[in-house]
């Protein structure tokens, strides 16, 4: 992304603009393949995210110019959520549960109703030590959940199977 002061207003633009209206000169097309030198010289420079940005727990601030790095910059705070600690735990928790559900229905559940269905054809070795791992992996996901002390911790845990 790219911005530029014109006047007290910063203008934001995504990537560098074939038109463009520089400090010293106006452009109907090309400015785009301009150097990095020449965009900055007309007055577009870079417009970098804060380090360590996560939008899952920060909102963006005002922009501002850097001026020891050439650049525009966005501050950036904490978000804040109106649900509690204790509710955000019990919605991961929940999206986690259905998650392997799913996972669980895709991949396993067929042969454990085959086995309901015709007792003779046991559930392979393989498929019930795959699914005791899963079961297993979602009883530790779900402990570590609720040991996290931070709402921003329980936003950015990984739920992945």
């Amino acid at each position: 992304m790219y911005a530029q002061n014109k006047n007290g207003k910063i203008r934001i633009y995504q990537s560098a603009p074939s038109e463009f209206s520089g400090s010293q000169k106006e452009y109907v097309s090309g400015f785009d393949q301009l150097s990095s030198k020449d965009q900055k010289a007309e007055g577009l420079f870079p417009l970098v995210l804060p380090e360590g940005y996560d939008s899952r727990i920060h909102n963006l601030g005002k922009i501002s110019f850097d001026s020891v790095n050439s650049r525009f910059k966005y501050s950036m705070s904490d978000k804040t959520w109106a649900k509690t600690l204790a509710e955000l735990k019990a919605d991961k928790i929940a999206n986690l549960k259905h998650s392997a559900k799913s996972e669980f229905k895709e991949k396993y559940d067929w042969y454990f109703i085959r086995t309901l269905r015709d007792p003779s054809k046991a559930v392979p070795e393989d498929i019930k030590t795959a699914a005791n791992d899963l079961a297993a992996l979602v009883d530790q996901k779900e402990k570590d959940i609720n040991n996290l002390k931070s709402k921003s911790k329980v936003i950015l845990f990984d739920i992945t199977l």
